[in-house]
């Protein structure tokens, strides 16, 4: 027999030489005496023990397919016995400190056993549910019949063949020895085993979700990598015999976990079911002896091939069979494991299956108990199962590389550093690549279906049905199906049968398995990559449909950008198609999405372990540097909250205040102008909202303070920017990545800034006269009484809390009323009575409630967001239609409730004579300041600035829609609700677009000039040089000009979205790299005279620069240029970058258009003028 290359080391008596024209000679065999791995048999020419190299890519050197003569007894005594090689084998490597060839059959039967003894067996369930009991029993006995006698097949090529190694091995040489089929065959072979491994790290993920239930706080990718690591370690032993002990626990411990959940499932009083099929909603238990009539193909198919799936294992025999002591014994544990096998799979999964039913029947069965103990009883004794049979193929795959990579070397069987450095990096590949492929596909399971469609046709009946026709045909020739009658006949159809079964798998079970997950996008079934959902068998948040998930779509891309654009058209469609909750795949994860009935609203409202504090600081990064906002907006001692609420929405100084500051900032900003005079309403929104919420959050004195009230504005949009950013970034990236991204870069500028201006402000009252300032700089120490706090943080989350919001109401509101002019009139008349006889105080505002069912009824329409009452939840929570969602699921409430009479209508006096119609309330009709424990505490404030902002507006200006303006429409980006205020374009826009056309312009017309009347070189004092390098410095120091107005324009250009996604950032990354280069290896190829038209000055070239870059590209600058103002316009997420660098492409395609042939017309010129002085 053959051993793996380098199994042994050499004895000490000399071996004869080989001979030359049989065998190679291979360097192996130096001083050290290192087997190579083959030992060559006596019939073939050589000599016993002889070394032999052989190629697994090219032509192995095998004995023939009918190595052995027909009838030929396989005796010890036997020259061609296979035992001689075997044992060969063993003295070879008994120096060897890893011995290989170890494995008596009892431990070949222990690995054998814990292979196919496994999870998948409560499957078997779930398979007779759907095929019968009675079918699914037939099936069971004929494909273990049929594994049984396909395993002897392949014993027998192993038997012919002892230089196999592994089933590569096998599909190179019965495919012809071509190096295609050696290829195929390793591809199909590490996808299969390691996609086995990645299945494994998800049920490990199952059980330990189980195990901990839903009140946890570990994400299920957390479980996942958990189980990998430990996988790993489990699967650093080198060899077969090590690992059986290991196996024969496995093995063990199976056996009881499924003997106890049968006696379970016999004694409990009735099973669970699934969410949606709980006990005893589907009504008594019953089972099926024969297949339903509603039993589609491709249902069908999944259980025959659930079935067949579990017996096949072929793929793992040769390497089994290459590491026993005596192969010949392979047998003795091939029917000791069948026997086994159709014994217990058939009786487990007819006994859990009869008592739990076709209605509550789930997969793996231990989901159908209902006693909580029982489930986790006997499911926790499948734990050496889950981690073993991962470490089972990991192993096998890495023998198949580890033997490859160190065939000839010593430390293939010995203890070296490098021997175990290599094994161990091959093992924690396959396990990475593993978790990965598992966390990443969001259909992974019936990928593995799939892949075992396509790979478990070869390796469990094709290959062997062939395997044994070739063997037959080189034993008997051509005509080997005549030679023993009938029986011949039968076995050559046998083996026909073996390979159409396969054919079978390959295209029937790829169609059904396509199917599946086709069916399981449509009903939502998948989760997202990397999703933290529960996947314990008590739990299915998947059977919550998804509305915007679609096949194909891995990384949920195409999902995210629908939500980004149309997230109202979604939600509006789930409602109407799902008569309950449904989710939707956004940005920010995956979002349950609520009816906005009472039965939820008020559900959500009640439950105690829904955090709305949890879910802002998950989505908005709580934690990260230049995020202090949301740190005090999540600050667990509510030092911010209690402010707001013992202070802001009672003090009715912040009134005046606010009042006082509004009017000189209206006196300011729209004049006293009696003529109609456009104004931008959504700018000025903002400064008003600013500048009140300063006022009363910092004092009149800091609130007046331009820069203050820039940093407090800017900073709101930058962290939604910078938060947007980041979550186009893989999790694991994002501790990195937030530390160059150029928004979350200015969040942390802005932090520190303000800082620096707080601290100023807190040395000047201390230096002042004691003096009682009501503002929350102030209640901020009252309230804290001493305890630590970031006072920058707290201010900053006080903006980010009030100002954008706000602003977004007020801008609508007042856009609304200007659309509703009827309304302007009566609102004037109370408003102004209202203050004549209170002012701006609480009495006055109160007192102006048709304003106050205005402004809320434009709340109404355009509440802010798309949905409200975001929650997450802390432990699990049931909805209310019964289905169980686990920790860190995040969920909210449409904000649209139809409770009302002609919604779509705007009416200013909706809630006028509404006994709950005042702004700050909050009822199921109408929850946009929140509900419950975490309604908004500043809506008192919002309601009072809001209220101040219009009755100003109201008393003191007439105002309407301007004159041609189109009708302002609601843009939603995501959840969020935009007001359009007919925003103006930035002039630095214009001044951008016009240095990009000026640059080009300016220097092709100063070199013509310089050409036809050498302006310059008269100015350098006759020196064309000096003239060429003062034009150089010019258009350097334009080119800096024109990048720096590029930048700023961009800055103050609108940001989309999609624009920061992970692929677009990558790219923008890309580009100004490629843009660089481009551009400094051509300066640096042409020189300065070169790069900066000396030709026009008549400093030419003596030859054409030919290398790179100008074997890339003819004009390396100009398109490197293009490049990185592409890679600035995406790196910023801003459209107009974009546009911007379409007009440079156009304008250095211009400037081409005249160059070149100018350029070239200047050297042709001299080439005739050299050409007249050479005659």
């Amino acid at each position: 027999m053959a051993l793996n290359n380098d199994y042994g080391r050499q004895g000490d008596g000399e071996l004869p030489p080989p001979s030359p024209d049989r065998y190679q000679p291979t360097s192996t065999f130096g001083k050290e005496g290192y087997y190579d791995g083959f030992g060559a048999d006596a019939e073939k020419g050589g000599y016993p023990g002889q070394a032999r190299k052989m190629s697994r890519i090219d032509k192995p050197i095998t004995k023939s397919i009918g190595g052995l003569n027909p009838g030929a007894d396989l005796t010890a005594d036997d020259d061609t016995d296979p035992s001689i090689s075997v044992g060969k084998q063993m003295e070879l490597e008994a120096g060897n400190s890893i011995k290989y060839r170890t494995c008596s059959w009892q431990k070949t039967a222990a690995l054998l056993f814990s292979e196919y003894i496994c999870l998948a067996i409560m499957s078997f369930p779930y398979s007779y549910s759907v095929l019968g009991l009675i079918p699914g029993l037939i099936l069971t006995v004929v494909v273990a019949g049929l594994v049984l006698y396909t395993s002897l097949v392949v014993w027998e090529f192993c038997l012919r063949h002892p230089e196999v190694k592994d089933v590569c091995d096998i599909g190179q040489m019965l495919f012809w020895n071509s190096r295609w089929a050696w290829w195929a065959t390793a591809v199909m072979f590490l996808l299969n085993n390691t996609f086995i491994q990645g299945f494994h790290c998800l049920v490990g993920s199952k059980y330990m979700n189980t195990m901990a239930g839903v009140d946890h706080h570990i994400c299920t990718v957390g479980f996942s990598a958990i189980m990998a690591f430990v996988s790993f370690f489990c699967s650093l032993p080198r060899t077969f015999s090590t690992l059986a002990k290991l196996a024969t626990l496995s093995a063990l411990t199976t056996f009881i976990s499924v003997l106890l959940a049968t006696i379970f499932a016999g004694i409990e009083n009735h099973p669970r079911g699934v969410a949606g099929m709980r006990w005893p909603t589907q009504g008594p238990v019953t089972y099926l002896l024969v297949p339903s009539s509603t039993t589609t193909f491709v249902a069908g198919m999944n259980a025959f091939m659930n079935i067949s799936y579990t017996f096949i294992g072929q793929i793992t025999i040769p390497s089994f069979i290459a590491e026993m002591k005596e192969p010949k014994d392979f047998p003795k544990a091939l029917w000791a494991v069948t026997i086994a096998e159709v014994i217990v799979f058939s009786l487990v999964g007819a006994i859990i299956y009869v008592y739990t039913g076709t209605a509550y029947n789930t997969a793996p069965a231990f989901g159908s108990l209902g006693n909580e103990t029982y489930l986790k009883v006997s499911f926790s004794f499948m734990i050496p199962t889950l981690i073993f049979l991962g470490v089972l193929y990991a192993s096998v795959s890495a023998r198949f590389v580890f033997f490859r990579l160190y065939a000839g070397t010593r430390h293939l069987g010995n203890n070296t550093v490098k021997g175990w450095l290599g094994w161990s990096a091959i093992l924690a590949v396959t396990w990475v690549f593993a978790f990965i492929i598992a966390e990443v596909i969001p259909f992974f399971s019936d990928l593995l279906s799939l892949m075992s469609s396509l790979f478990d046709s070869f390796f469990g009946f094709i290959f062997w049905g062939v395997a044994y026709l070739r063997m037959r045909r080189a034993d008997y020739g051509p005509q080997f199906w005549k030679v023993n009658g009938v029986r011949s006949m039968a076995m050559a159809a046998l083996n026909v049968a073996c390979i159409l079964i396969g054919l079978l798998f390959l295209t029937a079970g790829t169609y059904a398995s396509v199917e599946s997950i086709k069916q399981g996008y449509d009903s939502a079934a998948f989760g997202g990559p990397f999703s933290c959902l529960s996947n314990g068998v008590q739990s299915r948040p998947n059977s919550i449909p998804s509305i915007n998930r679609r096949p194909g779509d891995w990384t949920n891309k195409r999902a995210q950008a629908s939500f980004m654009s149309n997230a109202k058209i979604l939600i509006d469609s789930g409602l109407e198609k799902f008569s309950g909750p449904f989710s939707i795949a956004t940005t920010f994860g995956d979002r349950i999405i609520l009816p906005p009935s009472p039965q939820y609203i008020e559900w959500v409202k009640s439950n105690l372990h829904l955090s709305h504090q949890a879910s802002v600081g998950a989505d908005f990064f709580a934690g990260y540097p230049g995020f202090e906002g949301i740190d005090a907006v999540n600050d667990p001692r509510h030092l911010m909250i209690d402010v707001v609420k013992k202070h802001l929405s009672k003090n009715e100084s912040s009134i005046a205040v606010a009042g006082k500051q509004l009017q000189q900032c209206l006196d300011s900003a729209w004049t006293n102008d009696a003529e109609w005079h456009s104004v931008d309403w959504g700018s000025d929104a903002t400064t008003f909202v600013a500048l009140m919420s300063a006022a009363v959050f910092v004092g009149p004195e800091l609130a007046c303070n331009s820069e203050w009230q820039g940093l407090v504005t800017s900073y709101t949009m930058n962290l939604f920017f910078a938060a947007r950013a980041l979550r186009s970034w893989p999790a694991v990236l994002r501790p990195v990545v937030h530390w160059l991204l150029p928004n979350c870069r200015k969040c942390r500028e802005q932090v520190a800034t303000a800082r620096s201006m707080l601290e100023n402000e807190f040395a000047r009252r201390k230096a002042e006269k004691p003096k009682n300032h009501k503002d929350s700089i102030e209640w901020m120490e009252q309230v804290a009484a001493g305890r630590s706090y970031d006072a920058a943080a707290a201010q900053l989350g006080l903006a980010i809390s009030s100002i954008h919001t706000t602003t977004q109401l007020l801008t609508q509101t007042l856009i609304d009323m200007c659309m509703h002019p009827a309304l302007l009139e009566p609102l004037r008349k109370e408003v102004t009575a209202a203050t004549e006889e209170h002012g701006f105080t609480a009495a006055g505002l109160y007192n102006m409630k048709l304003l106050d069912s205005v402004v809320k009824e434009t709340q109404r329409l355009k509440p802010g967001m798309l949905v409200n009452l975001e929650r997450m939840a802390t432990s699990s929570v049931t909805l209310p239609n019964g289905i169980m969602l686990p920790t860190g699921t995040q969920l909210a409430v449409s904000s649209f409730p139809s409770a009302f009479p002609d919604p779509e209508t705007y009416r200013g006096d909706r809630f006028l004579d509404d006994t709950g119609g005042q702004l700050v309330s909050s009822s199921t009709t109408h929850y946009a300041f929140g509900m419950g424990k975490y309604i908004c505490p500043g809506r008192f404030l919002v309601a009072n600035e809001l209220k101040i902002a219009l009755a100003s507006v109201l008393t003191k200006y007439d105002v309407k829609l301007e004159d041609g303006a189109d009708e302002p429409k609601i843009a939603c980006v995501g959840f969020e609700m935009l007001a359009d205020p007919t925003a103006r374009v930035q002039p630095s826009l214009y001044l951008s677009a016009a240095t990009i056309l000026f640059n080009p312009s300016f220097w092709n017309l100063a070199a013509r000039t310089e050409y036809h009347r050498k302006t310059l070189t008269k100015l350098a004092g006759g020196n064309a040089l000096y003239g060429c390098y003062g034009l150089a410095l010019t258009i350097f120091a334009l080119g800096l000009l024109r990048d720096a107005v590029y930048e700023r324009a961009l800055r103050q250009q609108p940001t989309h979205p999609a624009l920061l996604s992970f692929v677009s950032q990558g790219l923008a990354v890309g580009l100004v790299a490629s843009g660089n280069v481009l551009v400094l290896s051509s300066m640096w190829a042409l020189g300065i005279t070169g790069t900066y038209l000396g030709d026009y000055f008549g400093i030419l070239m003596d030859e054409m620069v030919t290398g790179f870059p100008f074997n890339v590209t003819g004009s390396p600058m100009y398109w490197g240029s293009t490049m990185s103002f592409l890679g600035t316009a995406l790196w910023f997420g801003k459209p107009a970058g974009v546009l911007l660098t379409g007009l440079v492409f156009a304008a250095y395609t211009v400037a081409l258009r005249f160059e070149d042939p100018f350029t070239a017309e200047i050297y042709a010129k001299r080439e005739r003028e050299e050409r007249k002085k050479a005659k």
